[in-house]
């Protein structure tokens, strides 16, 4: 899966890089729920390719998503908190001396 994530790293809007937390990647999907033992592949697969993420479990379903992008289709603002979307799974940053 991280290798996934660095597949895609080249063509990533350099925003996402600058948001507070790094770059946030979304974890769909149950194999999630096994976190604790794709933790230590997980990481060894991102090696070096980022400084900062934060990885993110949704808890909202995907209709939500739908309905969200759907009003922006229209134009129509609906008052809604982004950050009640998803949970934190994890962040990870290197700090400039190296540690985590």
């Amino acid at each position: 899966m991280a290798k996934h994530v660095c597949a895609v790293l080249p063509k990533c809007s350099k925003e996402l890089f600058e948001v507070e937390g790094g770059l946030p990647i979304v974890c769909v999907g149950s194999v999630w729920k096994s976190w604790p033992l794709l933790k230590k592949g997980f990481f060894s697969g991102i090696g070096g390719s980022l400084d900062e993420f934060t990885m993110l479990r949704p808890v909202k379903s995907a209709s939500f998503g739908a309905a969200l992008l759907a009003a922006r289709d229209v134009n129509f603002q609906l008052p809604i908190n982004l950050n009640e979307n998803s949970q934190v799974l994890v962040r990870y940053k290197i700090h400039t001396n190296g540690t985590l």
